[in-house]
């Protein structure tokens, strides 16, 4: 499950997250933190890892932690993401996850 984690680095481009990007609108690792919802439409690879991800948070109750994951200014559940344009400047700085405000993260 670590390369999942990997998703969320901004130090890691790749192309398919770009295409994940242009089909749903959201690149996957702005997922992770979140609850899990899958597209039925999207991305089988991207779907099922997904699905395996949340199957691993639920049994070992990291629902807590995995919340460090969650991008503030993709996450549609959370509205101040999408109302405050100062989330908007952290991410085209590099500061997309939470975990990156916590000191001494392990992700």
């Amino acid at each position: 499950m670590r390369f999942m984690v990997c998703w969320c680095s901004s130090e890691i481009e790749t192309g398919w997250k770009q295409v994940e990007f242009m089909q749903d609108g959201v690149q996957p690792q702005t997922r992770l933190g979140g609850k899990i919802v899958t597209n039925k439409n999207g991305n089988g690879i991207v779907e099922n890892t997904l699905l395996i991800w949340k199957e691993v948070v639920d049994r070992y109750r990291l629902a807590d932690v995995t919340g460090l994951l969650m991008w503030p200014s993709c996450n549609s559940n959370f509205r101040p993401g999408e109302l405050d344009s100062f989330f908007v400047g952290w991410r085209d700085r590099g500061l997309v996850a939470l975990c990156q405000f916590v000191e001494g993260n392990t992700f």
